[in-house]
C-alpha cells in the first residue's frame, strides 16, 4: 500500500475546514496533493501538521500559526514521535511504501524512527534536495504525464 505524506504550509484558510482545504492557498501544496492523488487513493494521503500531527484530508481543523521550521531538534523529535505513533495506529507500516512529499523538517526525525522499528520499510522522497521552484516543475511534469 502506498502512503503519501505531505507537510502543512504557512498559508492557511482563515476558518475551520477540511485539512485538504486548509492548506490549499499554497501552490506547492496543491501540486503535491494532485500528485499524491495521482499515485494513490485519497484514503492513503496524510498531511503532517506542526500542530495536529498526522491529519487525514477530511479531518476538520482550525487555522493555526505553528511550524517546525526554526524549532529545536527536541521539538522536532517530539513532533516526529507523535506522528510516528499516529501512523502506527492508522496503517501497517510493514506492508506500506511511504512517499514523502514533505519538507526536511517534517521527515528528518520521522524517517529514523520508522527505520529503527521497521528496518525494511520502503521510503521514497522523490523531490529530496530540490528547491521549491524545481519541485513545482517536477510536480507539473508528473501531473502532465499520462
Amino acid at each position: 500500500m502506498k502512503i503519501v505524506l505531505i507537510s502543512c504550509t504557512k498559508k492557511k484558510q482563515v476558518n475551520a475546514c477540511r485539512a485538504e482545504i486548509m492548506y490549499s492557498a499554497s501552490n506547492l501544496f496543491r501540486k503535491e496533493l494532485a500528485y499524491a492523488k495521482k499515485i494513490t487513493n485519497t484514503s492513503n494521503i496524510y498531511i503532517l501538521s506542526a500542530k495536529y500531527g498526522l491529519l487525514h484530508l477530511k479531518d476538520i481543523i482550525e487555522p493555526y500559526n505553528q511550524t517546525l521550521n526554526g524549532q529545536s531538534i527536541n521539538a522536532i523529535h517530539e513532533s516526529s514521535e507523535m506522528v510516528f505513533a499516529q501512523l502506527e495506529q492508522k496503517i501497517d507500516l510493514n506492508k506500506s511504501e511511504i512517499v514523502f512529499l514533505a519538507g526536511n523538517n517534517y521527515r528528518k526525525q520521522l524517517i529514523p524512527l520508522m527505520r529503527k522499528k521497521y528496518p525494511n520499510i520502503s521510503i521514497d522522497i522523490p523531490t529530496e534536495g530540490m528547491g521549491i521552484g524545481v519541485q513545482l516543475r517536477y510536480y507539473s511534469g508528473k501531473l502532465n504525464e499520462k
